[in-house]
């Protein structure tokens, strides 16, 4: 992906894969290879949450499979797409947003306490990574979560995450540095976007906070707040966050850091087995849509 790319009033145009006929897809890629035109966006999953600064109706936006392509000079930019699942008027006042907005992201970092990305969720955050985007993701281990039921089914796409290059962070209940032994919980909700916007307020990524709950939140675009807040979210994830990776045989590990050293550890962290065993059967129930 090329993030170079800067538009005041660009030329739009549009065409569909299904185009009757195929005349305005012919006619897009035949302008693209005259103009010079280079792609500088594609969105694979229909569904995508509107994290990058775009104004979307719902909270989560519905966009169809897309390509974009730019040539700055000529102000021109060409898109191919699916037809949209909703108004054609509100589609258009859109893609430019999309395209300034959403397609030119290099840094996504999110504190959810509890994670249920669902599989659009995964989708989503894969599409980012494919990108080039660096995406980070913190939430609550079994050890620090107060409730082991979202935790159940948060786990689920843990390997799917990882398997696609996503940043995956758990909260330690207790940090060396701490005087007391009080435990440690995650709550807040806060992301910010190549640290220039940062979003905070009570909505998690899970179905509950989607469909159920009346959430609020207050998106600020201000550098030196986005700056500041991912700055001391990764300066000290290593003190108060496992790093979960995949082993060469595809299990989960948990890197420690302390003192200098890394500690791999193989089972939920600071969790006894019978902790263990009631988060596996809650595991096999069908609350997802609940939590």
């Amino acid at each position: 992906m090329t993030r170079t790319f800067s538009f005041g009033t660009p030329r739009l145009l549009v065409s569909w894969y299904e185009d009757p006929g195929g005349l305005g897809n012919r006619a897009i890629r035949i302008l693209n290879e005259q103009v010079g035109a280079r792609s500088f966006c594609d969105i694979e999953p229909p569904g995508f949450f509107p994290l990058a600064g775009v104004p979307m109706g719902d909270n989560v936006a519905r966009f169809p499979q897309s390509r974009f392509w730019g040539e700055p000079v000529r102000e021109l930019v060409t898109f191919l797409s699916n037809e949209p699942p909703y108004a054609r008027q509100i589609f258009a006042a859109t893609l430019l947003d999309v395209a300034q907005h959403y397609c030119h992201i290099e840094e996504l970092i999110v504190i959810s306490p509890y994670f249920v990305p669902q599989k659009q969720g995964v989708d989503f955050f894969a599409a980012l990574v494919r990108k080039g985007v660096r995406v980070v993701i913190i939430s609550n281990s079994l050890a620090s979560t107060n409730h082991t039921s979202v935790h159940a089914v948060y786990a689920r796409y843990r390997k799917p995450l990882l398997q696609q290059g996503v940043e995956l962070y758990e909260l330690r209940p207790r940090s060396e540095s701490m005087k007391t032994r009080t435990k440690l919980t995650l709550h807040s909700k806060v992301a910010t976007v190549d640290r220039e916007r940062t979003f905070v307020g009570s909505f998690n990524i899970d179905p509950r906070s989607l469909y159920l709950n009346t959430e609020l939140g207050l998106a600020v675009d201000s550098v030196e707040l986005a700056v500041d807040m991912a700055s001391n979210i990764l300066d000290t994830l290593p003190e108060y966050a496992y790093k979960l990776r995949l082993s060469e045989k595809g299990k989960l590990q948990w890197l420690l850091q302390t003192s200098g050293v890394e500690e791999v550890i193989t089972t939920e962290p600071q969790t006894g087995l019978w902790r263990r065993f009631l988060t596996k059967l809650m595991s096999l129930l069908p609350i997802e849509e609940q939590m």
